[in-house]
């Protein structure tokens, strides 16, 4: 949680896993399923079976007003065949929480919901660049 120009840590509210590593797992599981594939893969990946497409994800945001959970990123998807980029977006989402004192077991749903929102923007991006002509075949 953070106050005006502050930001506090409790040594009582921890995360499962890392933040940076969960965030990158959960997004690939969305889009694997949102684009229907298996053939996802994280960085680093072998020299010799490069992606047709990278994500790059920066979260700018991970945080609650007191009323919504809010995630702002910023994030690119490239072509590293011809180092194109793509598609750039900055990304503002919103989830309602419950009325109340947030709660720490609150704040995972939500931000797990924001992350599957993120994931189909960029999925949508994908599926996009897909059809425009000249794109490579999947």
């Amino acid at each position: 949680s953070r106050g005006a120009n502050q930001l506090l840590i409790t040594e009582q509210q921890r995360w499962a896993e890392p933040l940076d590593e969960g965030i990158e797992r959960v997004v690939a599981i969305n889009l694997a399923r949102l684009l229907n594939t298996d053939n996802l893969r994280l960085f680093p990946w072998q020299l010799d079976d490069i992606p047709e497409y990278t994500i790059e994800l920066v979260v700018l945001e991970l945080d609650t007003d007191g009323a919504e959970a809010v995630l702002v990123t910023d994030w690119v998807i490239k072509r590293p065949a011809d180092n194109a980029s793509v598609t750039r977006r900055i990304s503002r989402l919103r989830h309602a929480l419950p009325p109340g004192p947030i709660q720490p077991a609150e704040l995972a749903p939500a931000y797990s919901a924001l992350f599957y929102q993120l994931s189909q923007e960029i999925a949508a991006a994908i599926t996009a660049a897909e059809q425009e002509p000249g794109a490579a075949a999947p």
